[in-house]
């Protein structure tokens, strides 16, 4: 692992760290701290949850094993976080899941964590040209973006005028042809391999919805990844979240859950590219 513990700047005020804050004030008050001062007490409380995710970090990012498994059970965890078990109990499943054997698991982990500073240069790198290339297909200006190289120079510019007739005109059709128009394409410029209009909007609609679905269950005490699909009215908005999954409709809403700035544009794209296939494939049924 790295010589660095990667904190997000919002984590004081993620939801799942306002949801621990507030089972920590439970505890405190479960030991005799008056329920007057719980109000009070709220800041102290926030400062001991980003302290001990700090330390839980801290120390998985050397101990950590394969599939983002830590050989402790709570109660040890409980001395490397300063928190009470009952607490860790508590904890969001997108951070921490205790398993039968006692161990537990700090999902995609790894995942997140373990980049260098150059490789989270050159993935921000690569996904910033990935939005841009995806943007200039959803307009259809790909084509306009860029000069496209055509031959040399003379070449080029052997049909344009001047525009006051000294120039050559350009015979009708003599070269690039423009080709016709596709569904939702741009003539010329439309790639060969676009969506149509309707299932691109269909699949960012789509987009919208199951992010605001997992949101609202990751980090609640006793909600699943199951109760995500009673929110989703499109079917198959939950088979674009299993196939970015890889066959698990879990392990895609942590991969939903769990993205950042750094990964956010990758599932997006993964996600609207199944959709949109699936949606196409329906169509062609």
């Amino acid at each position: 692992m790295g010589g660095h513990v990667r904190m997000d700047k919002d984590l004081e005020d993620d939801p799942r760290t306002l949801y621990l804050t507030e089972k920590l004030l439970d505890h405190w008050v479960s030991l005799g701290v008056p329920g007057v001062l719980r109000d009070s007490l709220r800041e102290g409380a926030r400062n001991a949850a980003v302290g001990g995710l700090y330390r839980l970090w801290r120390y998985a990012d050397t101990h950590l094993k394969r599939g983002d498994l830590l050989n402790l059970p709570l109660p040890a965890l409980a001395a490397v976080t300063g928190w009470p078990v009952t607490t860790l109990k508590h904890f969001p499943q997108s951070w921490l899941v205790e398993h039968p054997d006692g161990n537990v698991q700090l999902p995609d982990y790894s995942d997140k964590n373990a980049l260098q500073v150059k490789d989270n240069r050159r993935e921000k790198t690569r996904l910033r040209v990935a939005a841009w290339r995806r943007r200039q297909r959803e307009d259809g200006s790909e084509g306009n973006a860029l000069p496209k190289r055509i031959g040399n120079t003379n070449e080029r510019h052997s049909d344009v005028t001047t525009g006051t007739g000294s120039g050559p005109e350009p015979e009708p059709n003599q070269k690039n042809p423009p080709t016709p128009l596709r569904q939702g394409g741009n003539g010329a410029h439309a790639p060969a391999n676009r969506k149509p209009r309707r299932i691109r909007d269909a699949s960012l609609e789509a987009w919208r919805a199951a992010p605001a679905a997992i949101d609202q269950i990751r980090g609640i005490d006793g909600r699943t990844w199951d109760d995500v699909r009673s929110m989703l009215a499109d079917p198959l908005v939950e088979r674009a979240i299993v196939r970015i999954g890889e066959g698990s409709f879990d392990q895609g809403c942590r991969r939903i859950a769990e993205r950042d700035r750094y990964t956010a544009s990758r599932v997006q794209g993964e996600f609207r590219e199944a959709y949109e296939q699936m949606a196409e494939q329906e169509g062609e049924g």
